[in-house]
């Protein structure tokens, strides 16, 4: 096992596309399951959801994913680890937003499953 730092928090921006619902999820899922997520996973995107609209599109994804073979304790360990920030990526307010969510995290680790075109404005936010 290495001694570099681990990241403490999953941000994941782009949370309610098809990249995310086909595979993001269900892999962080997978790493739920083995006991290697233990982070909290913030998804980021501009549609107007909250928290529970989050985990209700990652549940499905996940039952899709399985054949609806969920393990359930797996799935409410990730499901309390889950929240959602809903904004613009041009828009300042948004990762305002993004921070606090972040609090008393050091190293999230960043996943932008997002078109190119928009990697300018999440990086400079």
């Amino acid at each position: 096992m290495s001694d570099r730092p681990r990241s403490d928090a999953l941000v994941l921006f782009g949370a309610t596309g098809d990249l995310a619902r086909k595979k993001i999820f269900p892999a962080v899922y997978e790493m739920e399951r083995g006991g290697r997520c233990g982070v909290p996973v913030v998804g980021v995107a501009s549609s107007e959801w909250d928290d529970d609209t989050l985990r209700d599109r990652a549940h499905e994804a996940i039952v899709d994913q399985t054949d609806g073979n969920v393990d359930e304790p797996a799935w409410k360990s990730l499901a309390t680890k889950l929240s959602y920030v809903s904004g613009d990526y041009r828009e300042p307010a948004t990762f305002a937003t993004l921070a606090d969510r972040l609090t008393g995290v050091e190293r999230p680790l960043f996943y932008l499953a997002i078109p190119p075109v928009m990697f300018d404005d999440v990086v400079q936010g």
